[in-house]
């Protein structure tokens, strides 16, 4: 199977008060990517950084894009291959963005290899980095803009 197609989405909504850690004035604006292979299951990702700077993804998205087309979704190689540019790909903006398409290629190839994606997760895994089972729990985390809201707030 190969990724048919890919189409960028980017959704604004009224948010919080203008004073929230890091973004711009009230608005919270989602980037995601809808991705389909030649079996036409459909699959979506997002990439957080579309909440801090949505006007400045377009050029990337679409470079990622045009890269992926046509990817024969188990070659990992021909992947990584397609999405390396030297001095740019490794950090930064780029990876960023590049974070919705890999979510939706995780969820494709989980479609084709007919597993779920938490077992395709496991088994590429470093074993070292799993929490194991009587790890304390995580109930909640403040991220990105919430990083300055107390618990009740989160």
């Amino acid at each position: 199977m190969h990724i048919e197609k890919i189409n960028l989405h980017k959704i604004s909504t009224k948010y919080g008060d203008g004073k929230v850690f890091g973004q711009r004035g009230q608005f919270k604006t989602l980037f995601l990517v809808s991705m389909m292979n030649s079996s036409k299951q459909q699959v979506w990702g997002e990439s957080y950084i579309g909440i801090y700077i949505p006007d400045n993804l377009d050029q990337i998205a679409k470079l990622i894009s045009d890269r992926l087309m046509g990817l024969e979704i188990l070659n990992k190689k021909d992947y990584k291959s397609r999405i390396s540019i030297p001095f740019v790909s490794g950090s930064g903006l780029f990876q960023s963005t590049l974070s919705a398409f890999d979510l939706c290629i995780w969820q494709l190839r989980a479609f084709e290899l007919n597993i779920s994606l938490l077992d395709l997760i496991k088994s590429e895994l470093n074993k070292e980095l799993v929490r194991d089972s009587s790890s304390k729990k995580i109930k909640f985390y403040g991220s990105g803009g919430s990083v300055s809201f107390n618990p009740v707030e989160c």
